[in-house]
């Protein structure tokens, strides 16, 4: 039985056989001389694509199963995990400076962030006019851990400013996240497709397995083609 620090190996070297064959044609008759020395019958086409699907499937699920396997594959869920609260903080700054410079209301928020900053402007107005000074800008920072990416709370800072003059609110105001609808789908899009596309551990883990699909693949294909071919 392998080890499982050879498994991805195997897995590799499988795929890549049964690829390199399919697409060299490589007569079998011709291998297996070349492998022992001695001249056999042409075997059976079919059968030998559905062998090579078994051993594809057992070496699939090997690597599947094995300790490096998982721990490449909690290692890709803990960088998509970490790429998503990224692009969900830059989708929440962002949303909120455009409140800033046009006053549309972000959709992030758990409530009307139009409120939310009147009421922070009368808090800490003390006379000196405020509301003469146009909309804040927010300085946002996560305010707990985040086991949910998608509903969580964060520290907001409201600065206004006029000319050289900045007045920043009493203290930071606690102000819920809620990640729904279209803006949740396309982070999460983005985010698969920066940490399979781009990461270590995707190469380490995602690499042998599409390997392994497209030797999947082909084989199904070459067996249908053998199926058709002595039909």
């Amino acid at each position: 039985m392998d080890d499982d620090e050879k498994v991805r190996r195997n897995l590799v070297v499988v795929s890549a056989v049964i690829l390199v064959s399919a697409w060299l044609d490589i007569p079998f008759s011709a291998l297996i001389e070349k492998l022992v020395g001695q001249k056999y019958p042409s075997p059976d086409i079919f059968r030998i694509w559905i062998l090579g699907f078994a051993v594809m499937i057992y070496t699939g699920v090997r690597y599947r199963f094995s300790s490096e396997g998982a721990q490449y594959s909690s290692e890709i869920q803990g960088e998509l995990q970490r790429m998503r609260e990224a692009l969900t903080y830059v989708e929440v700054q962002k949303q909120a400076d455009a409140y800033s410079k046009t006053g549309r209301e972000p959709t992030v928020f758990g409530g009307k962030l139009s409120e939310f900053a009147e009421t922070r402007r009368a808090e800490t107005d003390n006379g000196s006019e405020l509301g003469d000074w146009g909309r804040p800008q927010m300085q946002l920072t996560v305010y707990e851990h985040r086991v949910d990416p998608w509903s969580f709370s964060m520290s907001a800072s409201f600065v206004w400013l006029m000319g050289d003059r900045r007045m920043t609110s009493t203290g930071n105001s606690v102000i819920d996240v809620k990640i729904k609808g279209f803006y949740r789908w396309l982070i999460e899009l983005q985010a698969r497709l920066q940490t399979w596309g781009y990461s270590a551990s995707s190469i380490k883990y995602l690499v042998p397995v599409l390997l392994s699909l497209c030797a999947v693949s082909t084989i199904c294909f070459k067996v249908l083609q053998a199926y058709l071919a002595t039909g």
